[in-house]
């Protein structure tokens, strides 16, 4: 947020209302941020503060910040906003979760089979029910100098993903550890406590335990195109973290401290 845009924080209780998991019994929330007159942050209901976050609908397209830290580290996120997720739209959420297993993947091979780099991107995919807005982002960590390369090469990728360049074998070895992950979940006293426990409020839950292995065989490769071609065409967010010592503005000259530079 950059220095001086018009924000709010509200601190409430957790219990007074929304949807929380956990213990936790505050909650602290933007009200609101406005930058260049535009309200960035969108909340669930039509009164009160809400908890949850919200993609504007026209995104910055980057944004460059500055840390203090080691100074031959950087960092960059290259993010697709994607929907709130609910249980009716389970399948297309499975099929965003390949996508990201395949996203990653070819990713890393291509950052330390072609590229002959040794840093280990990752691709999140975040998905609460009713709560933020679900997106999948290429996380990358690199020093300063190959920062905008790996950038480069994760929007490559996605372009790939777009056009429909995915094979039935790369859907495949991104579903197995999948499965394996839910089967050894299935194993523990706590998932089927929380599940009995959810089962009330939301009794969809059970069933998505125990029929997770069968939904995920059910999605085909062409849904895994299908959600490349409608979340990734779009022009991501690309934020990125660089050491302070590189903090220039239009060349140069110095930029203030603590003040972002958007672009």
């Amino acid at each position: 947020i950059p220095r001086g845009s018009n924000a709010q924080i509200v601190i409430r209780s957790a219990s007074k209302g929304g949807r929380f998991r956990g213990a936790s019994d505050l909650v602290m929330d933007l009200a609101s941020v406005s930058i260049d007159g535009q309200r960035s942050f969108k909340h669930r209901g039509s009164s009160g503060a809400g908890p949850f976050r919200r993609f504007p609908e026209t995104l910055p397209r980057e944004t460059i910040g500055y840390h203090q830290g080691p100074q031959e580290k950087a960092a960059a996120l290259v993010l697709w906003p994607l929907y709130t997720a609910t249980p009716a739209r389970r399948a297309e959420e499975y099929a965003l979760r390949l996508l990201s297993e395949v996203f990653e993947t070819r990713l890393l091979q291509k950052v330390r089979g072609e590229m002959g780099m040794v840093y280990s991107p990752t691709v999140a995919n975040p998905m609460p029910d009713d709560a933020d807005q679900g997106y999948m982002a290429a996380r990358l960590e690199t020093a300063p100098k190959d920062l905008d390369a790996v950038v480069a090469a994760a929007r490559a990728i996605a372009r790939e993903l777009v056009a429909g360049r995915i094979t039935q074998e790369e859907v495949d070895r991104a579903r197995e550890p999948l499965i394996a992950e839910r089967r050894q979940l299935q194993a523990e006293n706590a998932a089927w406590a929380g599940t009995i426990s959810a089962a009330a409020r939301h009794p969809e839950a059970m069933r998505e335990l125990t029929g997770y292995e069968a939904d995920m065989r059910a999605l085909t490769l062409a849904d895994v195109k299908k959600a490349a071609a409608t979340w990734l065409a779009r022009e991501p967010v690309l934020s990125k973290a660089l050491p302070e010592s590189l903090r220039t503005a239009g060349g140069g000259a110095p930029v203030a401290a603590g003040q972002p530079t958007a672009h």
